[in-house]
C-alpha cells in the first residue's frame, strides 16, 4: 500500500492498528518510509522472568570494595 504522508499522518493510529501488508510513506510521490510489521515480537512479562538467562553473576558480586578499587571507581 501507498500512502502520502499526509494522509499517513493523519490516519496513523488506524493505519498500525489494522497494519496487514508494508505501507509505503510517500513524499512528492518518492518512498520516504517503510512500515511494517515487526518479523519477531518477543511476548515477555515485564515485571517477572523478562531477563531471565541473560545475567550473570559472577563470584565475588556483592564482596565489599578494597580500597584501590575505590580509587579505580572515582
Amino acid at each position: 500500500m501507498e500512502i502520502p504522508v499526509t494522509e499517513f499522518k493523519a490516519h496513523c493510529t488506524r493505519l498500525l492498528r489494522d497494519l496487514r501488508e508494508p505501507i509505503y510513506v510517500t513524499n512528492r510521490g518518492r518512498v520516504v518510509a517503510v512500515v511494517s510489521r515487526p518479523q519477531q515480537v518477543e511476548e515477555c512479562n515485564p515485571v517477572v522472568g523478562c531477563m531471565e538467562g541473560r545475567i550473570t553473576y559472577r563470584a565475588g558480586w556483592d564482596e565489599p570494595l578494597e580500597e584501590s578499587d575505590w580509587e579505580a571507581c572515582q
